[in-house]
């Protein structure tokens, strides 16, 4: 429509540039008269307008769909459980002490003797004999311990051990003023009262781990 519209308009504007071609007068001499030349008169062009060519657009491209099959599940395969490990405990050794292949007689000779040693010591709570500390020093450091101990008798090892080590913590206070060639025990009362409770609370737990030892078997 809109080029149409300028076509029209652009008829007229031209039509209308041309001049009408004047009738003579009537003169007494004939004259030529030149017939007068067309002016050029500048008209608009319109400019063409771009009209946007219509595009496809793109429509998805249909994607195949798999036609969904019976296909047999594969047979899961049975899964065989493994074997849970427990780790063995850890048992505690000093330094100084004494290693041997393991002997499940000798560690409950070594379990009575400790029971024995827990009783003498019950009996001189609070002396003021570093002779007496200094044996029982030697005593606990001398206590064997073991290597290769069965699965089956480690928590009893190593509950025997950690007894041991306990116990030396408590003394270890008293252990240091001895070495040092005796003096003033800082807190002496809190010190000897931690021994006590400890004693009374660990020696029938001593007595519940040899019945233990007892019935295990031996390797």
């Amino acid at each position: 429509m809109r080029y149409l519209t300028l076509a029209a308009l652009l008829a007229v504007a031209i039509g209308c540039s041309t001049p009408a071609t004047p009738e003579p007068t009537p003169t007494s001499t004939a004259t030529h008269t030149p017939s007068a030349t067309p002016t050029n008169t500048a008209t608009l062009t319109p400019t063409a307008t771009h009209t946007p060519t219509a595009t496809r657009t793109p429509r998805p491209t249909a994607t195949s769909t798999s036609t969904s099959t019976d296909t047999p599940s594969p047979t899961p395969r049975p899964v065989t459980p493994r074997p849970t490990v427990t780790p063995q405990p850890v048992a505690h050794v000093f330094p100084q002490t004494p290693i041997e292949p393991f002997q499940p007689d000798g560690l409950i000779l070594d379990m009575q003797r400790l029971k024995e040693l827990l009783e003498r010591y019950n009996t001189f709570i609070a002396s003021t004999q570093c002779r007496h500390y200094e044996q029982i020093k030697k005593e606990l450091l001398a206590e064997r311990g073991f290597t290769d101990v069965p699965a089956t008798w480690a928590h009893v090892y190593a509950e025997y051990r950690g007894m041991i080590r306990d116990l030396f913590g408590l003394y270890r206070p008293i252990f240091d003023v001895c070495d040092a060639g005796g003096g003033v025990l800082p807190n002496s009362h809190a010190v000897f009262d931690a021994i006590q409770f400890w004693l009374n609370d660990n020696r029938p737990r001593l007595d519940q781990l040899l019945g233990e030892a007892y019935q295990l078997p031996r390797p």
